[in-house]
């Protein structure tokens, strides 16, 4: 008999705490990277090339969100590695650690993207 882990029973509050947590984690991470996948399908980008661009100083789910909304606003896959790095360098300079710089380039853009009017 297969048990989930919203089937478990745990007796102490903050272990169960730990685990939905997690639990939370691991659904969130999944279905951005199902997302991620449908969005790339017809290219060649992978999250192992972000990772890379990055050399890991961002964690998975924040490249995967970021990488998301590029995307969505219609940058060209093939060219978010070079973009992050450039990003993260950019963002050094200025004192900025890499995921908020990230995170910044992406809002910057969706704000000047075209309108729908």
């Amino acid at each position: 008999m297969e048990m989930g882990i919203v089937n478990l029973h745990i007796k102490d509050r903050t272990l169960r705490t730990r685990v939905f947590k997690r639990q939370h984690l691991v659904e969130k991470r999944q279905s951005l990277l199902q997302n991620f996948t449908q969005l790339t399908k017809n290219s060649t980008l992978t999250l192992t090339q972000l990772r890379e661009a990055t050399y890991s100083t961002v964690d998975d789910i924040t490249l995967l969100q970021n990488a998301n909304l590029m995307i969505m606003l219609q940058i060209d896959s093939r060219v978010l590695p070079t973009l992050f790095r450039s990003t993260m360098k950019l963002g050094y300079a200025l004192g900025l650690k890499t995921p908020k710089s990230i995170e910044s380039l992406g809002k910057g853009l969706a704000r000047k993207s075209p309108s729908d009017r």
